[in-house]
């Protein structure tokens, strides 16, 4: 990206030596679900439960006016006369079908808007790549053969978060309604789930809305640490709230959140984040939140691409940078102390946001983003195996 006449250009879609991490992704989805067939998923934790869930139609949810969604599919695998492996590798499809789809939507509209999407040098790619197909490859296998109610919310929660950022201008109602339809569907999915990626996803369009529309009335310095108390807000009450329900789901989410864990999720992206911000320069490669366009912006072709992209990497990480500053201070004022899963099961979520940054292209927090999702894999593998 450049300025020529004093106009920002960027380079068109393919140009330069760069490399696309959207082939990687699904070609890593591909092998994931081929994959599927040639192992068997008794051994894995949560079968039987949902084996019993399955068996009753989701009885349990239906009494309990939840996740009726989940209900719904249990509903529909019964009257097609699938049995229970059968029902798993319909649940598979659907909730891979549907990343896919968002992860396309996103591409497309990167090559619309004439955005050069490709994330990484060629020097570095053959290296990042492998790290990033590895850690999808585990991230397929934690929500999609273990955790499948949160595999199915989270590909609800893609679609919405892919349909809301590539929205036109004109089509905006539209978009709100089917954006919020989603997230309805998703929350009858798996609550928990569709709530906290509303955070990580969402919540940095909100953002970006109030940066966009009340700078002129704030001005730009204010504004940001308005911001930033109301996203700190944020971080803490969902701290606190899984906090709570960690107490109330019983003991299988009771447990000291280990320190390593800790430093991975809090102290290290805390770091990282902060001595970027703090040495970053205002030039072409760096997000400059004074100088360029921020958010839903009125325009057409590369500003709006560009600027909108930028606006929600930006505030995304400004989100997961609160949530890991109120986990540090929770953690040192020892409210956490015996809602250790329960807290990676919140961070876990991150990978989310991570796939969607890396897929955006390049930023100046794409490294601290393939950390997140390196960490969260690792984590889950050693959780994977301690418990078999």
């Amino acid at each position: 990206m450049r300025r020529q006449h004093g106009r920002l250009v960027v380079p068109k879609y393919g140009h330069g030596r760069h490399g696309s991490i959207l082939p990687l992704m699904l070609l890593t989805a591909c092998i994931f679900f081929l994959g599927s067939f040639a192992f068997s998923a008794k051994e894995l934790p949560d079968y039987e439960a949902y084996e019993r869930i399955y068996e009753i139609g989701g009885l349990n949810f239906a009494l309990a006016s939840t996740e009726l969604l989940f209900v719904a599919v249990n509903l529909a695998g019964n009257i097609v006369g699938f049995d229970y492996e059968q029902f798993r590798t319909m649940v598979l499809l659907m909730s891979m079908a549907m990343l896919s789809f968002s992860l396309l939507r996103v591409e497309r509209w990167l090559r619309a808007g004439g955005y050069n999407p490709n994330f990484a040098k060629l020097p570095t790619y053959p290296l990042i790549a492998i790290f990033t197909v590895a850690a999808l490859f585990v991230f397929f296998l934690e929500f999609f053969q273990i955790r499948i109610r949160a595999g199915l919310a989270l590909s609800i929660m893609s679609i919405a978060f892919s349909v809301y950022l590539t929205a036109r201008r004109r089509n905006r109602f539209r978009v709100v309604f089917f954006t919020f339809l989603l997230l309805i569907c998703g929350y009858g999915a798996h609550a928990s789930t569709t709530i906290i990626l509303g955070y990580f996803l969402f919540f940095p369009f909100l953002c970006g809305f109030l940066y966009l529309n009340f700078r002129p009335l704030i001005g730009g310095l204010k504004l940001k640490a308005s911001i930033f108390v109301l996203v700190m807000a944020a971080s803490m009450y969902l701290i606190s709230l899984v906090s709570a329900q960690s107490e109330l789901r019983g003991e299988q989410l009771v447990s000291p959140l280990n320190v390593f864990r800790l430093l991975c999720l809090s102290i290290i992206p805390i770091v990282y984040i902060a001595l970027d911000y703090a040495l970053a320069k205002k030039n072409e490669s760096r997000l400059d939140l004074n100088s360029r366009v921020m958010g839903l912006v009125v325009g057409s072709g590369h500003g709006v691409v560009a600027s909108r992209r930028l606006s929600w990497i930006y505030f995304s990480t400004l989100c997961y940078f609160s949530l890991a500053a109120a986990l540090l201070v929770f953690y040192v004022a020892g409210f956490i102390d015996e809602a250790g899963e329960a807290i990676v099961r919140v961070f876990t979520l991150n990978s989310v946001s991570a796939i969607f940054v890396i897929l955006l292209g390049p930023s100046r927090y794409l490294r601290v983003w393939l950390f997140l999702l390196l960490s969260n894999s690792l984590f889950f593998l050693h959780t994977l195996t301690a418990s078999g």
